[in-house]
């Protein structure tokens, strides 16, 4: 499994993860549960952690794009105090996997 395995994915494999793209759009924009579908989906489709970290990526960049387009009502103190929390998250994991 190579850094461009990605593109090995046959047209029902890119199908399903389109669909699941949207599904998980869908649960972005309010309609919460039908992402319950996405996940057995991708992890049918996408073995392993591949799934994982698709639907990750997934979440992050609907996450960005609803930042970006609602700016203007974001309330940012608790955007930097989430964006806080993150780092010391990311800091402590890299501080783990230094030590084991």
């Amino acid at each position: 499994m190579g850094i461009f395995s990605f593109v090995e994915f046959e047209l029902w494999q890119w199908l399903v993860i389109i669909g699941v793209a949207l599904l998980v759009g869908f649960a972005r924009a309010g309609i919460h549960t039908v992402v319950m579908l996405g996940v057995p989906l991708m992890a049918m489709t996408v073995e392993g952690k591949g799934a994982t970290g698709m639907m990750v990526s997934m979440f992050v960049v609907g996450d960005v794009i609803a930042v970006l387009y609602y700016k203007q009502h974001a309330d940012w103190k608790i955007v930097q105090a989430a964006c806080a929390m993150g780092y010391f998250g990311c800091f402590c994991w890299a501080i783990h996997r230094a030590i084991y």
